[in-house]
């Protein structure tokens, strides 16, 4: 039955990659496989709910739209609506199909990325849809392969741009440290970035709107924000600082449950598909495409780490 299995993920057009027949999954995998309720059926994906942020359901089902509406067939992220996240749950669904499971992920709002990953922690839900920070991890969830390495997540400085305090003119790590900045309340690996990086006064707002608050009153004189995101919403009468990057000290990888009993076949079905798609840089090029990463950031001066 695996031997067939391998032969039809073989002949299946998807990404426009030439499939290695993929690894053989571990008989602990396979007695998961024959307990788990879902059992993997070439003619009936079975559909398992993936808990996301709700900011980006939207953005998900208008580029899924634009794009033909099947994410196993998409290999072009380039579009006003993709973003890191999208590009997450696309090649989410295109790992685990490549590494032997035939499932079709049922995304749902979650209000913040904590809650979210409480879901998989619990069983509520047998996989995360977007990947996340390694410190997020315990022994209640599996860890997959890292797509998006420690020092590679890469954020820009922003702020007023009639800062008098020299900050549009920064060029070096030194020039940020006598400054102050702003981050998110939960955005742990900002807040311990920015510390790291020796800036003199870090303060913490619950909602982004909070942040670019504190900004615009002069409460704080930068943030550091990705990229895509805040120049597609840059507030009025701010900019992002040329030249300069920052990048979080930590790796991202997909987290899957331990407790759901689909985790373990998920775990290494996904572990399967990534090995293939980083074999063809997948991750790299839509990264690119939907930009996360770009040439141009990647000649920026990374000022840390």
């Amino acid at each position: 039955m695996m031997r067939l299995l391998y032969f039809l993920l073989l002949i299946i057009p998807f990404v426009k990659i030439s499939f290695a027949e993929p690894e053989q999954p571990s008989q602990a995998s396979e007695d998961a496989r024959l307990s788990w309720q879902y059992h993997v059926c070439p003619d009936d994906p079975q559909s398992i709910p993936a808990p996301i942020m709700d900011a980006n359901m939207g953005h998900y089902a208008r580029f899924l739209e634009e794009k033909g509406g099947d994410p196993l067939k998409i290999d072009d992220f380039d579009s006003k609506h993709s973003n890191r996240v999208v590009v997450d749950m696309i090649l989410l669904q295109q790992a685990l199909k490549l590494g032997g499971a035939n499932v079709q992920l049922n995304f749902y709002g979650s209000p913040n990325p904590s809650r979210a990953e409480l879901d998989v922690k619990q069983g509520v839900s047998p996989i995360l849809g977007y990947e996340t920070w390694n410190s997020n991890f315990d022994d209640t969830v599996y860890m997959s392969d890292c797509v998006i390495g420690k020092g590679e997540f890469l954020k820009v400085v922003v702020g007023r741009q009639d800062n008098g305090k020299g900050l549009m003119k920064a060029k070096s790590l030194a020039d940020l440290q006598q400054l102050t900045a702003v981050t998110g309340h939960r955005w742990s690996i900002d807040i311990m970035t920015l510390r790291e990086m020796g800036i003199k006064e870090v303060a913490t707002a619950p909602k982004y709107s909070l942040q670019i608050s504190m900004l615009q009153e002069r409460r704080a004189d930068f943030g550091l924000y990705e990229y895509t995101n805040i120049i597609n919403d840059m507030p009025a009468g701010f900019a992002v600082v040329p030249g300069l990057t920052v990048g979080l000290n930590e790796s991202r990888h997909f987290m899957v449950s331990k407790s759901h009993p689909a985790g373990r076949f998920l775990f290494e079905a996904l572990q399967r598909g990534i090995k293939i798609l980083k074999s063809h840089e997948v991750f790299k090029k839509a990264y690119r495409e939907c930009g996360f990463t770009s040439s141009e950031l990647e000649s920026w001066h990374k000022i840390f780490p």
